[in-house]
């Protein structure tokens, strides 16, 4: 299992996307981008990338997993990015077969545990 990680802004590059600036802090808008990329390319980048479904889901939770531990520290608890980040969980439980839930754990919790569990590569 793999995710997008380094060559996100080379994708965003090659589908023309247009940086969003929605919040004051920039690593929030970093994460954010790179997680809304995700989830408005999403077939595209399968069809033209060759990307899984698979590879694709997991990078979305994954991008919106730092931007909601950044969210928090930067404004504090909100109720509705926690709904998001479970609607994505819900998603990749719909539309996956066999979903690894120890994968999707291990990128909630962060570089560490990904680099334990081997996964955190060049993508």
């Amino acid at each position: 299992m793999e995710i997008i990680k380094n060559n996100i802004e080379t994708l965003m590059m090659e589908e023309n996307y247009i940086q969003k600036e929605k919040y004051s802090d920039n690593q929030l808008n970093y994460f954010y981008n790179n997680w809304y990329f995700l989830n408005k390319h999403e077939e595209k980048l399968k069809d033209t990338k060759g990307l899984s479904l698979e590879t694709i889901l997991y990078s979305k939770y994954y991008w919106f997993s730092r931007f909601t531990d950044r969210f928090h520290v930067v404004y504090g608890f909100d109720a509705g990015v926690e709904q998001q980040q479970f609607m994505i969980v819900e998603e990749i439980d719909q539309k996956l077969e066999n979903v690894d839930w120890n994968f999707v754990e291990s990128l909630h919790h962060g570089k560490e545990q990904l680099k334990l569990y081997g996964i955190l590569k060049n993508l």
